[in-house]
């Protein structure tokens, strides 16, 4: 997502990309869900992580002292990503993403009090 920020005006195209992101999420899962809402079974039945992907966030799990909570909502966001991406497949880039915005947010408490 961040390689392919819009330029101003172009609010209709992410809005696309929201729609269809929300449709495949509604064939997936029969209904009005959303990827937050996976259990760990359908983590594992849906979520098609690629070899190389699992490969990455198990390195970076164990690298960055990621609990299991955290582990699995990476995979959560990841899967927005790659919907997001129209892409079946959650990739190693897809990951990355996850990743960032996880340290992302968990900063913000801390930058509150730079000044």
């Amino acid at each position: 997502l961040l390689d392919k920020r819009n330029g101003p005006g172009q609010s209709h195209l992410i809005k696309q990309r929201v729609e269809k992101a929300y449709q495949l999420q509604r064939q997936r899962f029969g209904g009005a869900r959303f990827n937050s809402s996976m259990t760990n079974r359908q983590i594992r039945e849906l979520a098609q992580l690629t070899q190389a992907a699992k490969d990455l966030l198990d390195s970076a799990a164990e690298k960055l002292d990621i609990s299991a909570r955290a582990y699995v909502r990476s995979v959560k966001v990841a899967r927005t990503i790659a919907d997001l991406d129209n892409n079946p497949d959650i990739l190693p880039v897809h990951i990355s993403e996850s990743l960032q915005y996880r340290y992302q947010s968990a900063a913000a408490p801390y930058l509150a009090y730079a000044d």
